[in-house]
């Protein structure tokens, strides 16, 4: 596994790379839609699987999530395969299990970046001094209120406290709680972050592929036909019935 500075170095780098403040929350579906290097597929993987990537030869990169895990899972995940596709030596693709990957070096090294790159260090320590958790033990509360901050789900803040030592082996225990969406209510928050984001459980694709498919409509490089063909294989039916005029495609 590569080493836990390195990855928290990595993870910093990627975010400066992107523009992502270090002391914020980062969408990290938003962040994949405006590059113009991923395209990210909402999939009905097996439970087996959390996710996959793939990095293409022409430099496009590919990103699946199982759109029947939570969404707070799905960000996880995503944050993932952000790792093999940027850090990974010598990657070309994988399939993810689901779960934390204990025993596989690649996995354990894509876990550990993926919860450095959502919640990193600087943004952790400044919730923690404002919540004043240096001078008082977390609560149920405190859990539920850092994972919103972050989106992140139960499990993944719980492991990153653990992994940060602010949580010992009986607490971390002791909050692995079935109920995290119920408590996540009661205290005001919607309950988005413990469901699947794909409320319509179909395959849907955004980012660059819809535009280089667009790009090759405007340039006359493909025919309406084979456009339709391209953006029917892509999940994205939808878009052949919008109100997208060709200026817009134009503009």
């Amino acid at each position: 596994m590569t080493d836990n500075n390195e990855l928290r170095f990595q993870a910093g780098s990627l975010r400066e790379t992107l523009s992502v403040p270090a002391d914020a929350p980062i969408d990290v579906f938003a962040l994949i839609a405006r590059t113009n290097i991923y395209t990210l597929v909402e999939y009905p993987f097996s439970d087996r699987i959390s996710g996959m990537s793939i990095q293409i030869p022409q430099g496009n990169r590919i990103i699946a999530v199982n759109m029947n895990d939570t969404l707070g899972r799905q960000r996880f995940t995503c944050a993932h395969e952000l790792y093999h596709l940027n850090f990974q030596k010598g990657f070309t693709s994988v399939v993810c299990p689901s779960g934390f990957s204990g025993k596989i070096e690649n996995e354990r090294s894509a876990d550990s970046f993926a919860s450095h790159f959502l919640a990193p260090n600087v943004a952790l320590d400044k919730q923690i001094y404002e919540r004043k958790l240096n001078n008082r033990p977390f609560t149920s509360t405190d859990i539920i209120d850092l994972e919103q901050f972050f989106g992140m789900s139960h499990q993944a803040m719980l492991y990153r406290l653990r992994v940060e030592r602010l949580l010992n082996e009986e607490e971390y225990e002791r909050f692995k709680i079935d109920g995290a969406s119920t408590l996540a209510l009661s205290l005001g928050y919607d309950n988005s972050l413990y469901k699947p984001r794909n409320s319509e459980k179909k395959p849907f694709l955004t980012g660059e592929y819809v535009r280089l498919a667009n790009e090759l409509l405007k340039g006359d490089k493909v025919s309406q036909g084979y456009y339709n063909q391209i953006i029917r294989e892509g999940f994205r039916s939808d878009l052949l019935n919008s109100d997208i005029t060709e200026k817009q495609l134009n503009d």
